[in-house]
Protein backbone atom coordinates (compact mmCIF):
# COMPACT_ATOMS: atom_id res chain seq x y z
CA UNK A 1 0.00 0.00 0.00
CA UNK A 2 2.92 2.36 0.61
CA UNK A 3 3.90 2.01 -3.03
CA UNK A 4 0.43 3.07 -4.14
CA UNK A 5 0.45 6.05 -1.77
CA UNK A 6 3.82 7.08 -3.22
CA UNK A 7 2.47 6.70 -6.77
CA UNK A 8 -0.55 8.89 -5.96
CA UNK A 9 1.62 11.58 -4.37
CA UNK A 10 4.29 11.46 -7.08
CA UNK A 11 1.57 11.99 -9.68
CA UNK A 12 -0.39 14.63 -7.75
CA UNK A 13 2.22 16.95 -6.28
CA UNK A 14 4.17 17.96 -9.42
CA UNK A 15 1.00 18.29 -11.50
CA UNK A 16 -0.71 20.47 -8.88
CA UNK A 17 2.46 22.57 -8.63
CA UNK A 18 2.50 22.97 -12.41
CA UNK A 19 -1.12 24.11 -12.35
CA UNK A 20 -0.42 26.68 -9.65
CA UNK A 21 2.65 27.90 -11.55
CA UNK A 22 0.61 28.34 -14.74
CA UNK A 23 -2.10 30.24 -12.87
CA UNK A 24 0.53 32.50 -11.30
CA UNK A 25 2.39 33.21 -14.54
CA UNK A 26 -0.36 33.47 -17.18
CA UNK A 27 -2.42 36.67 -16.89
CA UNK A 28 -6.13 36.15 -16.35
CA UNK A 29 -8.79 38.73 -17.19
CA UNK A 30 -11.17 39.86 -14.45
CA UNK A 31 -14.10 38.10 -16.12
CA UNK A 32 -12.28 34.77 -16.34
CA UNK A 33 -12.53 33.78 -12.69
CA UNK A 34 -14.95 31.15 -11.40
CA UNK A 35 -16.34 31.77 -7.96
CA UNK A 36 -16.39 28.79 -5.58
CA UNK A 37 -18.50 28.39 -2.47
CA UNK A 38 -17.57 27.00 0.92
CA UNK A 39 -19.66 23.95 0.09
CA UNK A 40 -17.57 23.35 -3.03
CA UNK A 41 -14.40 23.66 -0.95
CA UNK A 42 -15.69 21.15 1.63
CA UNK A 43 -16.75 18.79 -1.15
CA UNK A 44 -13.30 19.04 -2.70
CA UNK A 45 -11.66 18.14 0.61
CA UNK A 46 -14.04 15.16 0.94
CA UNK A 47 -13.14 14.00 -2.59
CA UNK A 48 -9.45 14.24 -1.76
CA UNK A 49 -10.07 12.00 1.25
CA UNK A 50 -11.88 9.46 -0.97
CA UNK A 51 -8.95 9.52 -3.39
CA UNK A 52 -6.59 8.71 -0.53
CA UNK A 53 -8.79 5.71 0.32
CA UNK A 54 -8.48 4.43 -3.27
CA UNK A 55 -4.90 3.38 -2.60
CA UNK A 56 -6.25 0.53 -0.49
CA UNK A 57 -7.39 -1.15 -3.71
CA UNK A 58 -4.71 -3.33 -5.33
CA UNK A 59 -4.03 -1.27 -8.45
CA UNK A 60 -1.08 0.98 -9.18
CA UNK A 61 -2.89 2.31 -12.27
CA UNK A 62 -5.83 3.35 -10.07
CA UNK A 63 -3.41 5.12 -7.71
CA UNK A 64 -1.80 7.00 -10.60
CA UNK A 65 -5.20 7.96 -12.01
CA UNK A 66 -6.25 9.12 -8.55
CA UNK A 67 -3.08 11.21 -8.42
CA UNK A 68 -3.94 12.97 -11.67
CA UNK A 69 -7.48 13.68 -10.46
CA UNK A 70 -6.18 14.79 -7.04
CA UNK A 71 -3.75 17.18 -8.74
CA UNK A 72 -6.58 18.95 -10.57
CA UNK A 73 -8.74 19.01 -7.47
CA UNK A 74 -5.93 20.31 -5.26
CA UNK A 75 -4.90 22.92 -7.85
CA UNK A 76 -8.38 24.43 -8.00
CA UNK A 77 -8.89 24.10 -4.25
CA UNK A 78 -5.63 25.84 -3.38
CA UNK A 79 -6.38 28.58 -5.92
CA UNK A 80 -9.82 29.14 -4.42
CA UNK A 81 -8.50 29.19 -0.86
CA UNK A 82 -5.72 31.64 -1.67
CA UNK A 83 -7.84 34.01 -3.77
CA UNK A 84 -11.03 34.47 -1.77
CA UNK A 85 -13.00 31.67 -3.41
CA UNK A 86 -12.05 32.64 -6.97
CA UNK A 87 -10.30 30.28 -9.40
CA UNK A 88 -8.49 31.85 -12.39
CA UNK A 89 -9.09 30.36 -15.83
CA UNK A 90 -6.31 31.74 -18.05
CA UNK A 91 -7.06 29.62 -21.13
CA UNK A 92 -9.95 30.43 -23.43
CA UNK A 93 -11.28 28.30 -26.28
CA UNK A 94 -14.29 29.97 -27.86
CA UNK A 95 -16.70 30.62 -25.01
CA UNK A 96 -15.01 28.15 -22.67
CA UNK A 97 -12.55 29.37 -20.03
CA UNK A 98 -10.48 26.74 -18.20
CA UNK A 99 -7.18 26.06 -16.49
CA UNK A 100 -4.69 23.19 -16.27
CA UNK A 101 -6.44 21.82 -13.18
CA UNK A 102 -9.68 21.45 -15.15
CA UNK A 103 -7.83 19.44 -17.80
CA UNK A 104 -6.26 17.29 -15.08
CA UNK A 105 -9.69 16.68 -13.51
CA UNK A 106 -11.18 15.49 -16.79
CA UNK A 107 -8.14 13.39 -17.68
CA UNK A 108 -8.02 11.91 -14.18
CA UNK A 109 -11.72 11.07 -14.33
CA UNK A 110 -11.24 9.20 -17.61
CA UNK A 111 -8.21 7.38 -16.21
CA UNK A 112 -10.11 6.48 -13.03
CA UNK A 113 -12.87 4.93 -15.14
CA UNK A 114 -10.39 2.90 -17.19
CA UNK A 115 -8.43 1.83 -14.12
CA UNK A 116 -11.61 0.90 -12.27
CA UNK A 117 -12.82 -1.25 -15.15
CA UNK A 118 -9.40 -2.90 -15.40
CA UNK A 119 -9.46 -3.63 -11.68
CA UNK A 120 -12.98 -5.11 -11.93
CA UNK A 121 -11.93 -7.37 -14.81
CA UNK A 122 -8.78 -8.47 -12.98
CA UNK A 123 -10.78 -9.36 -9.87
CA UNK A 124 -14.01 -10.50 -11.46
CA UNK A 125 -13.82 -13.80 -9.56
CA UNK A 126 -14.76 -11.96 -6.34
CA UNK A 127 -17.62 -9.98 -7.89
CA UNK A 128 -21.22 -11.21 -7.44
CA UNK A 129 -22.50 -13.54 -10.14
CA UNK A 130 -25.56 -11.39 -10.75
CA UNK A 131 -26.29 -7.82 -9.83
CA UNK A 132 -29.74 -6.51 -9.00
CA UNK A 133 -30.41 -5.20 -12.56
CA UNK A 134 -29.44 -8.60 -14.00
CA UNK A 135 -31.77 -10.38 -11.58
CA UNK A 136 -34.63 -8.00 -12.44
CA UNK A 137 -34.02 -8.60 -16.14
CA UNK A 138 -34.04 -12.37 -15.68
CA UNK A 139 -37.23 -12.17 -13.62
CA UNK A 140 -38.97 -9.97 -16.20
CA UNK A 141 -37.86 -12.27 -19.05
CA UNK A 142 -39.15 -15.34 -17.20
CA UNK A 143 -42.50 -13.65 -16.46
CA UNK A 144 -42.84 -12.56 -20.07
CA UNK A 145 -42.00 -16.06 -21.32
CA UNK A 146 -44.50 -17.64 -18.90
CA UNK A 147 -47.23 -15.22 -19.97
CA UNK A 148 -46.64 -15.84 -23.70
CA UNK A 149 -46.53 -19.63 -23.50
Amino acid sequence: MRTRVAILLLAALPLAAADLAVKASVPTGALLYHHRSTGWELGSVALLAVLLLLVRLPSRLLAAAGGVYAAGLAGNLLSALSDGGRVPNPFVAGTLAFNLADVLLLGGLALLGIAGMRLAVRHRHVLPAATVPVRIGRYARARWAARNS
